[in-house]
C-alpha cells in the first residue's frame, strides 16, 4: 500500500541505528541502476546494545532458507517493483520474496553500512509458532526448516530456479 518512489521495509521490533540511513538508502537508487538493495545490520535485545553486524550476502540455495541477507527490515525497493510477499509462508516468507525479486529485478545492491538493528526476543516469528521438522545440510553448515513449507516454496518456485541475470 506504499505511494512512494521507494519503499524501506522496518518490521515492528526492529529499528534504525543510523539517523541517517534513509539519506544512504535513497543514495543508492541516485546513483546505480537498481530496483532493490540490502542494508548492513546488526542485532538487539533492548534496543542500547547491538551485537553480531553483519553485511549481507547473496548465497546459494536462498530459495531453500540459506539467508546471509537478513529479515526484511534491511530490504528497500522501488515500490513499483514490489512483488509482494506470500501469506502461505511464515519461516520462509522471507526468502521466498528474494527469490521473486532477484528473478524479476535482477542482483540487489548492497549498503555495507549498518543502517538497521534486529531486535531478538522470544516471541519473533522465527523462534515462535514454527514447526522445525527438516534440516538442509550444506558445506557451509546447515539450517532447520520446516518440510512442507518448502515443499510448497519450490513447488510455487520450479519455473523460476534459474535467474535470468546469470544467463
Amino acid at each position: 500500500m506504499c505511494e512512494g518512489e521507494i519503499t524501506k521495509i522496518i518490521f515492528q521490533d526492529d529499528l534504525f541505528v543510523d539517523e541517517s540511513a534513509l539519506s544512504k538508502i535513497k543514495e543508492v537508487f541516485d546513483c546505480n541502476e537498481t530496483s532493490w538493495c540490502f542494508n548492513g545490520f546488526s542485532h538487539t535485545k533492548d534496543g542500547k546494545n547491538y551485537f553480531r553486524t553483519m553485511i549481507p550476502k547473496w548465497t546459494d540455495m536462498v530459495l531453500e532458507g540459506r539467508n546471509l541477507l537478513g529479515n526484511p527490515s534491511g530490504v528497500s525497493f522501488l515500490t513499483e517493483k514490489f512483488v509482494g510477499f506470500d501469506e502461505n509462508l511464515v519461516l520462509l516468507m522471507d526468502t521466498d520474496f528474494y527469490h521473486r525479486m532477484r528473478y524479476q529485478n535482477g542482483m540487489p545492491s548492497i549498503i555495507e553500512d549498518c543502517l538497521t538493528s534486529n531486535r531478538e526476543h522470544e516471541d519473533r516469528t522465527s523462534s515462535s509458532g514454527v514447526n522445525y521438522n527438516g534440516k538442509i545440510d550444506h558445506p557451509s553448515g546447515g539450517w532447520m526448516v520446516n518440510i512442507e513449507e518448502l515443499e510448497y516454496a519450490l513447488e510455487k518456485n520450479k519455473d523460476t530456479r534459474d535467474y535470468p541475470d546469470e544467463k
